[in-house]
């Protein structure tokens, strides 16, 4: 499998919510600013399972990894939104066992924007904070999804 699949889903995805009039601006954001690769190269820790966000974000406090958040996937499986991160370039995946199989595709944030949008919530994720999208974040990393904002909300959210 390739990183091809988690983006042919997600082009599903944003078509199949664009039937439904939904803007699907997560989707876009990841494949707009993401990447994929596949497998778990580093080594790393494990945490808690279940706890992917904040997993990733303590080993990218503490080792200076660069933190990523986007969708991952094994074979047979449909992607799942995830967290994890990249040591010297090779992924290090802190909450799911070590697998060649597994796709990640998603983006990476440096430590201002993860250390801002942690302290400023109260929770870990970036991108869905169990209230919804972070749309506000994505807008502002990427002003160019305001086009597939719904007519009202661009002034909600400052676009």
């Amino acid at each position: 499998m390739t990183t091809n699949a988690v983006h042919e889903w997600l082009d599903g995805m944003v078509e199949g919510l664009a039937h439904l009039g939904h803007p699907a601006i997560k989707e876009r954001f990841i494949l707009r600013n993401g990447k994929g690769s596949t497998g778990v190269e580093a080594k790393s820790g494990r945490g808690p399972k279940g706890q992917c966000f904040a997993n990733a974000a303590r080993l990218h406090w503490k080792s200076g990894a660069r933190y990523f958040e986007g969708y991952a996937m094994t074979p047979g499986l449909f992607p799942l939104h995830h967290a994890w991160v990249e040591i010297d370039g090779k992924i290090a995946d802190p909450t799911w066992d070590n697998s060649d199989d597994v796709i990640y595709f998603g983006v990476a944030f440096d430590n201002e924007v993860v250390s801002r949008v942690t302290m400023e919530s109260g929770v870990f994720g970036l991108l869905d904070q169990g209230e919804g999208i972070n749309i506000k974040l994505m807008l502002e990393l990427d002003p160019g999804l305001g086009e597939f904002m719904p007519e009202g909300l661009e002034e909600k959210y400052g676009t």
